[in-house]
């Protein structure tokens, strides 16, 4: 995270989606959430913690490699 509003700023963003869904699992029906955020770099992240505004893209590529994805 960064200070608040030092993240990703809205020139930077290409899209953002979210779908949400029901899931059959072992215990029952579950509602489930997925948000992907696409960046104009071509970086997609998944399992967003924070708000974009929030996002410390530096520190999310070296410590969390298995939430981003750059396609460049």
């Amino acid at each position: 995270m960064t200070k608040p509003g030092k993240g990703v700023q809205m020139a930077q963003i290409d899209s953002i989606y979210h779908d949400g869904y029901l899931a059959v699992t072992p215990l029952g029906t579950q509602s489930q959430e997925d948000t992907l955020l696409l960046l104009k770099d071509g970086t997609v992240y998944s399992g967003l913690q924070v708000s974009p505004a929030d996002l410390d893209v530096a520190a999310s590529r070296k410590n969390e490699p298995d939430e981003t994805v750059s396609s460049v």
